[in-house]
């Protein structure tokens, strides 16, 4: 029982990576056709949307973009409680709204790499389900909070170009506008689930 429960917890974050890792060793050619590239999307192919999330443009914003996501993902079913098919069906869903945000709105986006924009999603929902469940004024609170404040920090940061931990290529700057949509996926999915959770209680 102790073995399926740990596969339960942490096989969906292990096969986040592997996929990720997997994607990222296929020929430059075929990962060329999964990018998110604003000429594609007009010439039909959508599936795009969905797949430059998997796709990075170097192995330093690989590990650190996958490797905040599967925490994230492990925190907030683990601490949380969120089930990994909630967490799943809204991160698929996430995807694509990601992307035609930055094809309505950003027209200069004309190529994008990376699952950076989810981190943003889970990264949001996670500690405002901490600030829901802590004591208010506790510590716990006070980081949570302090985590919110920060990644709206980091979006005038990334604004103003800056410095990323990841090693992008010349040229290629942070879409800070594809994190702050992830971010208002994060707070929609946040409120969604806690709607969800209080129609259940109420049953």
């Amino acid at each position: 029982m102790e073995f399926s429960v740990a596969v339960e917890r942490i096989g969906i974050p292990a096969l986040c990576v592997v996929l990720a890792y997997g994607v990222w060793c296929l020929p430059q050619d075929v990962q060329a056709i999964l990018v998110y590239q604003r000429s594609g999307v007009e010439q039909g192919e959508y599936w795009r949307l969905w797949t430059a999330h998997l796709t990075h443009y170097s192995l330093s914003q690989l590990v650190v973009n996958v490797g905040m996501f599967s925490v994230l993902l492990y925190v907030l079913r683990d601490e949380l409680a969120v089930p990994y098919v909630f967490l799943g069906w809204s991160i698929c869903v996430a995807m694509p709204l990601v992307l035609l945000s930055q094809y309505l709105w950003v027209d200069g986006l004309l190529e994008y790499r990376g699952i950076s924009a989810l981190v943003a999603m889970l990264w949001v929902w996670f500690f405002l389900g901490v600030v829901q469940t802590s004591r208010v004024y506790s510590g716990r609170f006070f980081l949570a909070s302090a985590a919110l404040l920060g990644f709206i920090l980091r979006m005038f940061s990334d604004g103003w170009q800056g410095a990323t931990i990841s090693e992008l290529p010349q040229g290629v700057s942070i879409a800070w506008q594809a994190h702050l949509a992830g971010g208002c996926c994060g707070l929609f999915a946040f409120w969604l689930y806690a709607y969800h959770k209080k129609g259940a209680c109420s049953l």
